[in-house]
């Protein structure tokens, strides 16, 4: 989904990006997947929280609208 919003353009990409990336998103479906009792939306939404996760750790934070390598974190390295 990230990467599709970019193929617009990059203000849908990024909205599409950090709406993703946020944590609060992830944990909101979680809840929702956890009342609805569908365990298909909860494994789901674990592997986009890790996965969000894992971008932090590697240094990918929520993107700027100016261009895809700003994040909150500082320019991407690569």
């Amino acid at each position: 989904m990230r990467i599709v919003g970019y193929i617009v353009n990059i203000r849908i990409g990024v909205v599409a990006y950090n709406l993703t990336y946020h944590k609060a998103t992830c944990i909101a479906c979680l809840i929702i997947g956890y009342f609805l009792q569908s365990n298909d939306t909860i494994v789901m939404v674990i592997i986009i929280l890790s996965h969000s996760a894992f971008d932090c750790v590697l240094g990918f934070g929520i993107k700027y609208p100016d261009y895809f390598k700003y994040t909150s974190f500082g320019n991407l390295w690569y």
